[in-house]
């Protein structure tokens, strides 16, 4: 550069030197000017040059621009990968999922070995996967069953994961024919998905509204051993992968809720002692952590079964504004009061009591239909 200052090659590489380094020289008008120069001297044939100006946009987070440049090289060099693969991942910076996913096929469809292109599908498999369990767990299920099947239209049937969260949405939605057979399709796929816990919690829902109590007993029985839960009888096979082998605090408690449900629904003596004892098990289990208000609500309907009402007033009434099932909790005792004692007067207060603790616009309305239903006689 000292004999000559306009000497492109030496001015691309000192160009990468900076942009690899974490100064602010890296992203400044000179370097851009000076790119820019060596690109119109070879009439925009330098795709080093290119690469590197694409490079300075991408560090602004000037993605139009670095799109711009890319789809230039594309039409120029349309028979190699580079400028395609910058493309994708300029996408994948911008957050363009979609496009990115579109673009790295393209590049798979050329070098079917393409390491980066590989390794961006992979990635955007996990993000749109993970992204479909969000919507499943903010209760938007339309949307996430949408991108699952997305998912295995774009990356084939073989995704147990995604077989096994529409088969967890449709239980929740209650629709258990369809998720029967979402569940059948990842046993298809992946035969040691019978090693995982959520695989029997769904199937043992699924069997328990098909009144397969018996089946169903052991579908939990057997979640609740993988999980190295409670001791029973039966043995499972020690290649089970620990992050296979686990449910969250929520799934764990719903297993602990259907098990006791089911065991009280086949009625035997045995099944009912045994169901207490689960019921103590899971009070000191999650004893602290937020779950413990859907098991007192659990409880409570099981001594209104026994015909309890003050034990089941007693129990709903140890859930406090601050916890989590609070307004469910309220909801449940309020409905007590009315069916069980025709109190009204202590119904209607359960949902001022709840307007109190949570003045929000779902708390109004609970109100107001609580007031409704008074009148009209309900």
């Amino acid at each position: 550069m000292r004999i000559d200052a306009n000497f492109d090659a030496a001015l691309v590489l000192k160009a990468w030197t900076e942009l690899s380094s974490s100064s602010d020289r890296s992203a400044n008008g000179k370097l851009q000017n000076m790119l820019e120069g060596c690109i119109s001297r070879s009439n925009g044939k330098n795709i080093d040059a290119t690469l590197a100006l694409v490079r300075f946009f991408q560090k602004r987070r000037q993605f139009e621009a670095s799109l711009l440049l890319i789809n230039k090289l594309s039409i120029r060099f349309p028979d190699i990968s580079i400028p395609l693969i910058e493309k994708m991942e300029t996408q994948m910076a911008a957050l363009d999922w979609d496009y990115s996913l579109d673009t790295a096929i393209r590049v798979i469809n050329m070098e079917p070995f393409n390491v980066a292109a590989l390794r961006t599908k992979g990635l955007l498999h996990i993000a749109l996967f993970l992204r479909a369990k969000v919507d499943f767990l903010c209760g938007e299920y339309s949307k996430a069953i949408s991108r699952l099947q997305q998912i295995l239209k774009l990356f084939g049937d073989t995704f147990t994961e995604a077989h096994l969260l529409l088969a967890q949405i449709l239980v929740e939605t209650k629709q258990y024919p369809k998720a029967l057979e979402y569940l059948e399709l990842s046993l298809a796929q992946t035969f040691t998905v019978r090693e995982r816990p959520m695989y029997h919690l769904l199937k043992g829902i699924i069997l328990k509204h098909q009144n397969k109590l018996s089946e169903a007993h052991q579908c939990f029985l057997y979640a609740l051993q993988l999980l190295g839960g409670m001791s029973t009888s039966l043995q499972f096979h020690d290649f089970v992968s620990q992050t296979d082998n686990t449910l969250s605090s929520s799934d764990k408690m719903t297993l602990y809720i259907e098990l006791i449900y089911v065991l009280r629904d086949i009625g035997d003596t045995q099944g009912i002692f045994e169901s207490e004892r689960i019921l103590q098990y899971a009070a000191e289990e999650f004893s602290d952590t937020p779950e413990i208000g859907r098991l007192v609500i659990a409880h409570s309907q099981l001594m209104l079964e026994k015909c309890n009402v003050s034990e089941a007033i007693s129990l709903l009434s140890t859930i406090k504004p601050d916890q989590p099932y609070f307004i469910q909790a309220r909801t449940h005792l309020a409905n007590i009061y009315l069916r069980h004692q025709k109190d009204r007067s202590a119904f209607s207060k359960c949902f001022k009591e709840l307007v109190e603790a949570r003045p929000e616009s779902k708390s109004f309305l609970m109100l107001g239909e609580a007031y409704l239903s008074i009148q009209g006689g309900h």
